[in-house]
């Protein structure tokens, strides 16, 4: 009887520790939001990508066409992969995190919540390097296109470099020179589309870290309702930060994470408001424009029809 009970008492131990881990488990690397045909290729052969599947060190994701999907790195980058996209993640060093993009498009948003240095993009003609901003970068064989939507980016192609700043874009394109290929780089205007494609990804990714500091909020030893009661009473100053990572249990770095990630979203969300004015001044702007196109035709058809009945009178 004894032995059984012992037996017992080991797998409760057993199975306690293993929630445990599950509990306090923080993924360095997870894909999310999957639309469409997206693969993973791990362990090296292509599987079917599942909804907050962790991925480890070299898995790559290749998204089909009308496919997209996110990557969440450390819990703080943030990355929107769009169709016909094909990425790697090259590192998952806290020092410099790498996302090797061989084509497609991506948009990047940087956070500093997790104590990552820096993240970087690598193409097969540049290499994009940020401390805690947003981009999209477009590649392929030949051509690299980076629009800044936010901060600075520390955009590279062979010995060429350049700081590209907020609401700027850049391209890099192979060219043949003489007997040699040679990369050429040249800045470009933002155009409407971007700055309306850009507005859409920053209200997306609002959602993405909401569900992020969720996410870490879960960690805590206590039902989800209570977490979220002493998370707002901190907020308010009622309870202090060490009171709220002793009564949740939360490690401190997962506790600053929350804090960290609720100032970020309420930023973003005061971003978005700013976003929505200025796409409705945009639309305004769009809808006079029309209305002067169409009058300007109209008026030219109406100054040709003039026109003509003067020439048939003349005749």
């Amino acid at each position: 009887m004894n032995k059984k009970i012992l037996l017992f008492l080991v797998i409760l131990l057993i199975v306690g520790c293993k929630e445990k881990v599950i509990e306090d488990k923080e993924s360095k690397a997870i894909i999310s939001e999957i639309q469409g045909n997206v693969e993973i290729y791990s362990n090296e052969k292509w599987i079917k990508a599942v909804e907050d599947q962790d991925l480890s060190l070299n898995d790559k994701i290749k998204t089909g066409e009308n496919s997209t999907a996110a990557l969440i790195l450390h819990e703080s980058i943030f990355v929107e992969i769009d169709p016909l996209t094909e990425v790697e993640i090259g590192s998952l060093s806290n020092d410099n995190t790498i996302l090797k993009q061989d084509k497609g498009t991506t948009w990047n948003k940087f956070t500093d919540v997790a104590g990552i240095s820096s993240y970087s993009v690598q193409t097969p003609t540049t290499i994009a390097s940020v401390r805690g901003t947003e981009f999209e970068i477009s590649s392929d064989e030949e051509a690299s296109t980076l629009i800044v939507e936010e901060g600075e980016v520390d955009f590279k192609a062979d010995n060429e470099e350049v700081i590209v700043k907020s609401n700027e874009k850049f391209m890099v394109k192979r060219e043949k020179l003489k007997d040699r290929m040679t990369k050429k780089m040249e800045k470009l205007e933002m155009g409407l589309k971007d700055r309306e494609r850009m507005a859409k990804r920053v209200e997306k990714n609002v959602k993405r870290m909401e569900k992020v500091k969720e996410r870490v909020m879960r960690r805590a030893k206590m039902e989800e309702g209570k977490v979220k009661e002493l998370f707002e009473k901190t907020k308010k100053g009622e309870i202090s930060r060490e009171e709220f990572e002793k009564r949740t249990k939360l490690k401190p770095n997962a506790a600053r994470k929350v804090f960290e990630m609720d100032k970020k979203v309420n930023r973003e969300v005061e971003r978005v408001k700013q976003i929505k004015t200025i796409k409705e001044e945009v639309k305004e702007v769009r809808k006079d424009l029309k209305s002067k196109i169409e009058n300007n035709v109209e008026n030219r058809r109406l100054r040709y029809d003039e026109a003509k009945i003067r020439r048939r009178i003349d005749s």
